[in-house]
Order: C-alpha cells, then sequence, then structure tokens
C-alpha cells in the first residue's frame, strides 16, 4: 500500500517543511504544555485544610530571617571589596609621592 505524502504533491514545499516543521513542532508542543499548566491551575477542587496561627508566624518569621540573612551577605561582600579598592589607591597614591 503506498501512502501519499506532501513531497509528493508539492514538490517545491518539501525543503520549506523540512526547515521550519521542527520549529511549528516546538511552538506547538509549547502551546500544549501552557495550556496544560493552566488548566491544572484552574480547576476546581476543595482542600479541606486547616492552617494553625503558628502557622503564619513560621512564615513571617521564615520572610524576616530571610531578609536578614540578604543584607548581611551584602554587607560582607561589600566590605571586602571596599577593602580591594582601598588596597588598591592606596598603592598608587604612595607610589606617586615618591
Amino acid at each position: 500500500m503506498n501512502f501519499l505524502v506532501l513531497g509528493d504533491i508539492f514538490p517545491s514545499a518539501l525543503p520549506f517543511l523540512k526547515k521550519k516543521l521542527p520549529s511549528i513542532i516546538k511552538k506547538y508542543i509549547q502551546i500544549k504544555f501552557l495550556f496544560l499548566v493552566v488548566a491544572i491551575f484552574l480547576q476546581d477542587s476543595y482542600a479541606y485544610a486547616y492552617l494553625e496561627p503558628g502557622t503564619f508566624t513560621m512564615i513571617l518569621q521564615f520572610i524576616v530571617a530571610s531578609i536578614a540573612a540578604v543584607i548581611s551577605y551584602v554587607i560582607f561582600y561589600y566590605q571586602k571589596i571596599k577593602k580591594i579598592f582601598l588596597k588598591i589607591f592606596k598603592i598608587k597614591k604612595k607610589n606617586k609621592d615618591k
């Protein structure tokens, strides 16, 4: 049994399809994946869950600790970089004086 392919019907379209078909398939897969993700998140379902009062306190504590960690990290490396630049510029000043 012989099956007709698009190249048999439109031979001039074959080089074009070889170049464009993979990108078209990628876009189709991306759109399908996006639709699947949106469909999953838009589903209606009941959680039957209970959040204890301590949960909010834990979340707040995590946020405050994260902010403190970021600030201390930035300050620590700011001081190191500042020391390096001060060493570079002090050496240049000493060489100019001599």
